[in-house]
């Protein structure tokens, strides 16, 4: 049993009784997060039992007579709460580096700290020189794998990290968002997980495969659809080619949109400038319908080009010679050809008429500024005229219009399913519209092909009026089906009672019947075998 000593004086690794008010918090605890309710009902066990484990202190510098907790910082806060005088603490001299260490061993040692504690735990002893990922595994007995996956978690926004802390998000979902550059992240947050974000917004209930995906098709790029030198992005860790947990459908996206914007924006401006030198008299042009690069735009008006606001004409493709080897018999690919051979003819002549047209001043050949690349395309004079600035407002006030029917719509759905927490389940006959309600639902949750062949994949709620009532019988047999093919039996008794045997006893006995007789002599037979090997070894072992 160990001595517990009444005093202050500094006894390296004696347990004391230390005065409380004699103690300070420190700035080296890793853990930041303290549960108040948890706090409180320590507390309450301390008032009745005491503090059972000591906590670690040290004396401070310069201040005589005076410690700070280096491990236990839960039980000190739990016992001021409690108002103790006194706290039984192990005294120890240690020097700053070293509480700090002895601090963040203790504490990453515990289950209870959040994922963002271990990882600034684990990040301050990186920034050791001592450390690295390896020996930090080795140290706490975790994979290295585990501590980079905690380390990437510091990338995260402030708002996930305390999403995180919350447990409003899984540590998959933000280790999938700490891959992401900041600004995707602030994007997919206010989007998709804010508070007030519409529920069909959501994107908290995505598990992390989905969730990649999905960010990765609203908001990286396929670096595929790109023009510029990419040999610096095949080992850039923003290309998803690189994640660990992306399959072969994602690769080749960047998620540094920065980076991908400058490279894209350079390149643009490489070709615009090149097409400019051969063709100094055509202007630069953008799409008054068509999403154009606003970098590539700006940095063009800043160098004094002037960039006029298009309608562009449609662009005539060159036709493609067909393949033979594309074709099942001659006969195809002869009248491929033929068709080959007209569409020429068109083409020839569009582009006939186009000289023609600009001959007579009536089409304006401009340096078309595109998303990802520039190139020669031609508008109408009379359509050249900037766009008119009243035009522009009057689109903006009706789509602020749309949208504001759009959020009246959301708040009423929003505060009607808020409403229902407060119905009355009660045991009284379905109404009409509760029994049209069941089969919809039965409805939206059958399989696509069985909805196809019941010809009903396409009905609307307002539909489910008209349904008769055959129809009912086979939306609800099929929603039967549906589930009982999903369904996981857990029993081995094959004769036994469930719903899957039931109702195929009710649908067709015949093939149940052939089916147990069938496969009960097959499996009867490997048992009597395997009986006969287990008695064998059993009579050796006697």
């Amino acid at each position: 049993m160990v001595k517990v000593k009444k005093q202050n004086a500094v006894v390296e690794n004696s347990f004391s009784l230390v005065g409380i008010s004699l103690i300070d918090r420190s700035e080296y605890n890793p853990r930041t997060n303290f549960n108040e309710e948890e706090l409180q009902e320590l507390s309450r066990s301390i008032k009745e039992k005491g503090v059972i484990q000591p906590i670690v202190v040290r004396p401070k510098s310069n201040c005589d007579g005076r410690y700070e907790v280096v491990c236990g910082e839960r039980r000190y806060r739990a016992a001021l709460l409690a108002q103790l005088d006194m706290i039984p603490a192990c005294i120890r001299n240690l020097s700053d580096e070293e509480a700090e260490e002895f601090a963040i061993t203790e504490n990453l040692q515990r289950r209870d700290m959040t994922p963002i504690e271990e990882a600034n735990a684990f990040a301050r002893l990186l920034n050791k020189e001592k450390y690295d990922y390896s020996s930090l595994a080795i140290r706490f007995g975790k994979s290295e794998m585990f501590v980079r996956g905690r380390v990437k978690l510091l990338q995260l926004i402030e708002p996930f990290k305390k999403m995180l802390d919350k447990e409003d998000i899984t540590i998959g979902v933000a280790t999938t968002l700490a891959n992401y550059s900041t600004d995707i992240q602030e994007i997919v947050f206010a989007e998709h997980y804010q508070e007030g974000v519409p529920s069909y917004c959501s994107w908290e209930r995505k598990r992390p495969t989905e969730l990649q995906k999905a960010i990765n098709s609203a908001y990286s790029t396929n670096l595929d659809r790109y023009s510029f030198d990419k040999k610096e992005c095949e080992t850039c860790v923003s290309n998803t080619a690189n994640f660990t947990l992306f399959d072969d459908e994602l690769c080749r996206n960047c998620v540094n949109r920065a980076c991908l914007q400058k490279k894209n924006e350079e390149y643009v401006l490489k070709i615009a400038m090149t097409l400019k030198e051969q063709y100094p008299e055509y202007p630069f042009c953008q799409s008054k319908r068509i999403q154009t690069h606003g970098g590539v735009l700006d940095k063009l008006k800043e160098d004094g080009h002037e960039v006029l606001n298009v309608d562009l004409l449609f662009e005539e493709e060159k036709p493609v010679i067909p393949v033979k080897s594309d074709f099942d018999s001659e006969d195809e690919y002869q009248e491929a050809i033929d068709d080959y051979e007209q569409e020429c003819t068109e083409y020839d002549e569009a582009i006939a008429e186009r000289e023609e047209k600009i001959k007579k001043g009536e089409l304006l050949p401009c340096i078309h500024i595109e998303h990802n690349n520039a190139c020669i395309r031609y508008a109408e004079k009379e359509n050249t005229i900037q766009t008119n600035i009243a035009d522009g407002e009057l689109a903006k006030l009706c789509q602020k219009k749309e949208r504001n029917t759009e959020i009246c719509s959301e708040k009423i759905r929003e505060e009607l399913k808020d409403y229902l927490k407060q119905v009355e389940i009660t045991d009284k006959e379905l109404s009409d519209i509760e029994v049209r309600l069941v089969y919809f639902f039965m409805l939206k949750e059958i399989n696509y092909e069985f909805a196809e062949k019941l010809e009903l994949c396409r009905v609307h709620y307002r539909d489910i009026l008209n349904f008769n009532d055959s129809q009912k019988k086979m939306i609800a047999r099929t929603y039967i089906i549906h589930h009982l093919k999903k369904m996981y039996l857990a029993t081995n008794d094959v004769m036994e009672s469930n719903p899957l045997r039931d109702f195929m006893l009710e649908h067709a006995a015949g093939a149940v019947e052939e089916i147990d007789n069938r496969l009960l002599e097959i499996y009867r037979k490997r048992n009597e075998r395997l009986e006969e090997r287990i008695l064998a070894l059993k009579e050796k072992e006697v």
